[in-house]
């Protein structure tokens, strides 16, 4: 049973509560004593007392009772709320007959409120104007009073006893806690609240163009050409203003962090029609953005297609859910992705909800995935302890060269990251970084693959000396089968680890790119070009403006939907005049400030399809091979007990070159 609780400050019902009695009091009693002296100070033989009689200063004296009154009844207010947060705060705690506990501090709450009723009853009818309800008010408030003691005096004894009783002692005393006491009490907080919360990819029809509203994964997801694609949709980007937002515009947050959200559309039309709000409210481009506020973006969503392949459960019980992650699909929502992501693939596909991951693989890594059904067992499992030497790794690459065999090869360089927009590392910083290779043949892996075959104290580890390998020539085919064991979890290590011994892995494309690291492409950190030209040459070459067709590939495109639409149905002249209208869309309409009714949804989503840079253009699918990386997570070790090994990929079968 789970009251509601009412969120308030108490201490202003009690000052409030506390003062109004005694203001009341001392108000009667002075008015007495100027108006009223001789009638409140003559007893029954006739005899005056020093002072008037608070009884008779209260109840026999105009106006003295109707202020008693009037400051009762208002103080009975707060004594009700007070009564009702009291009962809640008893309900809330945790005894071992809970259901005998609650209906007593159910009981108690109610003796209480039928102790202030009569109280009040008490107050307003005097014993001279009707003497049996006073009397008998009187009674009861007597009676409830007493079993509201019973009930105080049974709280105080279920708690400390000593906390109570040593309040003269100094050893006793509040103490505040200190910042790092508040942060452990808030963290553990957090966790027992996480218990209960439902983490996950949660599905909403939201933000999806779905009429009627039954969105499930026929209605997300379409499949062609290999690839597993999301059907466009409308979404909206909200997130709360950032400090380093405070006191600038609008225009220039959008200009200078979000600049690639916008850059093929115009953003005063945007901000003019109603596209970019501030707490639902729509705003000019000079809006100063201040703490609180709550900017909303509404677009139309393209999300990237990913590799079309079954998940492949490897371990389903009560504690964990394994997985053998296909190439190319991220693990969590990011970026242009949101459907195309393992959680959403779960949830939609295979029904798996409120999963917590313990780990995560880049979205071009495949293999070992661990996700926990509980907090707690998510908890026990600690990745990022780096003392940690329960918790083994190991993976397997396809890399450029003849990798040294027989030795195991120790690389022990730290890693730095030079863009976090690209995800792009390289040697460099201080954070310690570890890895252990060695080269394996398929039939090997066969063999071994069920057991870790590294040992770090081994004598077989010989660290890496620069004058061992050069860099393999471009021009080269031959690759190699590697094992890998990373004794740290820093973001690409392998991939970065294996750059700098020469062999970076077959198709990498950020660290076998040698056209954009130099001629060298980064072996024994050797980079010929600074931070920045790196990392613009990279955005260049991902940009979404290489995928799309010129006018030779439009043509072809046409030509092959206009054949397609023939074979399908003998309409022709139709079909024609359709591929016409699709090939229309290549072309980019220009740019118009218009109006639209930002209070219908239907306008709005019209207008932002009409001026969706996706939609207004044809881009070149990916194939399935430009999403495939050779790395894959082949086995993980979380102890004795729970030790789960992958498929051998289809690639590491290649027997061309070895």
């Amino acid at each position: 049973m789970n009251p509601k609780r009412l969120n308030v400050q108490v201490r202003y019902f009690l000052r409030f509560a506390y003062v109004l009695p005694g203001f009341a009091l001392f108000a009667c009693i002075g008015l007495s004593l100027l108006k009223d002296f001789d009638k409140t100070t003559k007893t029954h033989c006739n005899v005056y007392n020093f002072l008037p009689s608070i009884s008779a200063s209260i109840g026999d004296c105009s106006p003295q009772r109707y202020i008693w009154r009037f400051c009762f009844a208002l103080d009975s207010v707060p004594r009700y709320i007070i009564g009702f947060l009291q009962m809640n705060k008893l309900l809330s705690r945790r005894v071992q007959f809970q259901e005998i506990y609650e209906l007593t501090q159910y009981f108690n709450g109610f003796m209480h409120f039928l102790e202030l009723t009569f109280l009040l009853l008490l107050t307003y009818v005097s014993s001279n104007e009707i003497k049996w309800i006073h009397e008998n008010s009187f009674i009861a408030f007597m009676t409830m009073a007493n079993e509201a003691i019973v009930g105080i005096l049974d709280y105080i004894c279920s708690n400390d006893i000593n906390d109570c009783t040593d309040r003269n002692n100094v050893s006793t005393k509040y103490v505040k806690p200190t910042k790092a006491e508040r942060r452990s009490r808030m963290k553990q907080r957090r966790l027992q609240r996480s218990e209960l919360k439902p983490v996950g990819f949660r599905k909403s029809s939201e933000n999806i163009d779905n009429k009627n509203n039954n969105l499930n994964s026929t209605s997300i997801y379409f499949f062609e050409n290999g690839l597993r694609k999301v059907f466009p949709y409308y979404f909206t980007w909200s997130t709360y203003a950032k400090q380093r937002w405070y006191g600038r515009t609008i225009e220039d947050i959008f200009t200078h962090e979000f600049r690639r959200s916008i850059n093929k559309q115009n953003f005063e039309d945007l901000i003019h029609n109603g596209l970019i709000r501030i707490n639902n409210k729509n705003v000019d481009k000079n809006y100063i953005m201040k703490n609180g506020d709550r900017l909303e973006h509404l677009t139309h969503r393209h999300e990237v297609p990913v590799i079309h392949q079954d998940i492949s459960i490897l371990c389903d019980n009560k504690d964990y859910l394994v997985i053998d992650k296909p190439c190319s699909i991220p693990v969590h929502p990011c970026g242009k992705y949101r459907y195309n992501t393992i959680l959403a693939i779960l949830a939609y596909d295979y029904n798996y909800n409120n999963l917590r991951t313990i780990h995560r693989l880049d979205r071009m890594t495949s293999g070992i995935l661990i996700m926990t059904k509980s907090a707690q067992k998510a908890r026990a499992v600690d990745f990022n302890d780096r003392s940690s030497s329960s918790i083994e790794k190991l993976y397997l690459c396809r890399v450029r060269g003849i990798f040294p065999y027989e030795k195991i090869i120790c690389v022990n360089k730290p890693l730095e990251t030079i863009s976090f927009q690209l995800g792009l590392c390289k040697i460099g910083g201080d954070k310690e970084c570890k890895t252990l290779f060695q080269r394996i043949t398929y039939d090997e892996l066969l063999i071994m693959k069920d057991k870790f075959i590294f040992d770090n104290s081994s004598d077989q580890v010989e660290l890496i000396d620069q004058t061992i390998n050069k860099y393999l020539d471009q021009s080269s085919t031959a690759t190699s089968l590697v094992l890998c064991r990373p004794l740290s979890g820093r973001m690409h290590q392998i991939r970065v680890h294996l750059q700098y011994l020469g062999f970076p892995i077959v198709n990498d494309p950020l660290y076998n790119a040698p056209d954009i690291w130099g001629p060298s492409n980064g072996q024994y950190a050797n980079y010929e070009h600074s931070n920045e030209h790196v990392i613009g040459l990279f955005i260049n070459r991902h940009s979404c403006e290489n995928w799309l067709m010129n006018e030779i590939e439009d043509n072809e495109m046409m030509l092959s939907n206009q054949n397609e639409e023939m074979n399908k149905n003998e309409k022709t002249n139709n079909k024609r005049v359709q591929c016409e209208d699709e090939n229309n869309k290549n072309v980019k309409k220009p740019k118009y400030k218009s109006e639209i009714d930002v209070n219908d949804e239907n306008s709005i989503k019209n207008y932002i399809t009409q001026h969706c840079y996706e939609c207004q253009n044809n881009f070149r699918e990916p194939t399935p091979s430009d999403l495939l990386m050779y790395l894959h997570s082949i086995q993980y070790k979380l102890n004795e007990e729970n030790t789960f090994t992958s498929n051998i990929p289809e690639w590491a079968k290649i027997t061309s070159s070895t």
